[in-house]
């Protein structure tokens, strides 16, 4: 009536869904950028415990001395986002945030580790040895002289 929406009183289904996906579509890019800064701000990173790794169980602290984790591994039953189920040796289970485990290396990984760095190092040193045979390391140095006022003396 007259170029105006009456108003009624009656329920009106009107045809603005396409507007509404287009809000939520909009709305979704906006929080991944806000989330994409905040993560890169903050250091952010996945956790690379997956199920079945052995780690080691945070313990509260009690004093200064006293050792941040358990001795012992436990075993990861479950993973559930930043929630992380671990089996002691004795078959308890309990759940922690996945920031109080750490990744557990065994000695034998450590060493393995190790051996394959020293081979390494070990090429690299009997090139750099080959190359400077005979050369020796100067530092610099002062050098002594008299004063001008006892040359005569």
């Amino acid at each position: 009536m007259f170029g105006r929406q009456t108003k009624c009183k009656l329920p009106v289904l009107s045809e603005d869904n396409q507007s509404h996906h287009e809000m939520r579509d909009s709305d979704y890019g906006r929080k991944q950028v806000v989330k994409d800064f905040t993560d890169q701000k903050r250091n952010f990173s996945e956790s690379d415990i997956s199920v079945g790794d052995q780690v080691l169980l945070r313990r509260p602290r009690v004093d200064k001395l006293s050792a941040s984790f358990h001795e012992t591994p436990f075993e990861v039953v479950d993973k559930y986002h930043g929630q992380v189920t671990v089996q002691s040796p004795e078959g308890v289970t309990y759940k922690r945030n996945s920031s109080h485990v750490k990744k557990f290396e065994s000695v034998r990984d450590v060493s393995s580790q190790v051996e394959s760095s020293e081979e390494g190092s070990k090429s690299e040193a009997s090139g750099d040895i080959a190359d400077d045979v005979g050369v020796k390391p100067s530092r610099p140095v002062h050098t002594h002289k008299m004063p001008s006022r006892f040359k005569g003396l």
